[in-house]
């Protein structure tokens, strides 16, 4: 009587730990099936934003984001850089510097801040129209805008015909953040 007792004992332990095992598998199975659905809705999250300046909703997303918006970052940063006055060149400069990616920070923060000096230094001002935007965002992600530019010298006009140049921002979004890799320009016949 004994014997059978520690028999139906021992079994019922050991179907408690089958059943134990069982429960465990399911509950790491489940734990991962989440862990792969929160990391696909991660990458698929997007925003929708009003800005203001803008009619539009804006869809910004991880790593994408609305022709909409990176025209709209495209101005900005045109207008960062083109439409300025010898007061406030410098405050200007150092928006657009805080829109630079790490590695081209160091690039292009100093010539600006140089640029900005010797601009306030001979009261030169700008004054910005762009004329024709394209964004490019594959294989390379840029935004090229055809842009005039008069310049003032003391408050009197230099040229009698506005400068023509393009400007090329190399751009990336990194968790929905506008960064500026590259900005170039080109002057145009």
């Amino acid at each position: 009587m004994k014997f059978e007792r520690y028999i139906s004992n021992a079994s019922n332990v050991f179907a408690q730990n089958r059943l134990l095992k069982l429960v465990v598998i399911v509950l790491v199975v489940l734990v991962m099936f989440s862990f792969a659905k929160i990391t696909e809705l991660s990458g698929n999250q997007k925003v929708i934003l009003v800005p203001a300046g803008l009619s539009d909703k804006v869809e910004i997303g991880s790593s994408q984001a609305d022709e909409t918006y990176l025209s709209a970052m495209g101005v900005y940063a045109a207008t960062l850089m083109y439409s300025t006055t010898a007061v406030s060149v410098e405050t200007q400069y150092k928006l657009l510097t805080e829109l630079f990616d790490t590695a081209a920070y160091t690039k292009y923060s100093e010539s600006l801040m140089t640029t900005a000096a010797a601009q306030a230094k001979n009261a030169v001002s700008f004054s910005l129209k762009i004329d024709q935007i394209q964004i490019e965002t594959s294989p390379k992600q840029e935004i090229r805008m055809s842009v005039s530019i008069e310049k003032y010298i003391f408050g009197q006009k230099s040229d009698a015909v506005p400068e023509r140049r393009e400007l090329v921002v190399g751009f990336k979004l990194s968790n929905g953040r506008f960064y500026i890799t590259t900005l170039e320009e080109e002057k145009l016949l």
